[in-house]
């Protein structure tokens, strides 16, 4: 069996379960020595918090880095995960491409975590100049799915 490459290894098996923590990184095609500029992290972050006011999402940890975004989110039951992040991307790229001449590459990664320990390494893992939301303790949250 011929191994795959590329974009089509990273969507053989994924899945989407509401209630699941997933790490997530997109990235940017394309790089540009400023990096982003603010105009387009501020793009970004605002369509971060719409999903998550859709409830298609609970963001646990963000941080937008020059070059690329990394996520910690609660996957909620509306969109499956490759929906969601097609809604990210189609709602900031035009932002991208007309403030900085760049867009997002075709896909993401992502992994799936089962316990939360793995969110109390990333949150305090997230620079201070950049976006992040902390993590709510567990008994403030909103319940997406079964706790783990």
């Amino acid at each position: 069996m011929k191994a795959e490459r590329g974009d089509e290894a990273l969507r053989r098996f994924r899945i989407s379960q509401p209630g699941t923590d997933y790490f997530i990184t997109a990235t940017i095609a394309g790089k540009s020595p400023e990096g982003l500029s603010p105009a387009s992290k501020d793009s970004i972050r605002r369509e971060l918090l719409a999903i998550e006011a859709d409830y298609h999402w609970r963001i646990r940890g963000a941080v937008i880095m020059p070059d690329h975004l990394h996520l910690l989110v609660t996957l909620g039951g509306n969109l499956g995960l490759s929906r969601v992040m097609a809604r990210l991307k189609s709602k900031t790229r035009s932002h991208l491409m007309m403030k900085d001449g760049l867009t997002w590459q075709p896909n993401f990664y992502e992994h799936a975590h089962l316990t939360s320990s793995f969110s109390q390494v990333f949150v305090p893992f997230c620079g201070p100049d950049e976006f992040r939301l902390p993590l709510p303790s567990r008994t403030h949250r909103p319940r997406l799915g079964a706790d783990r």
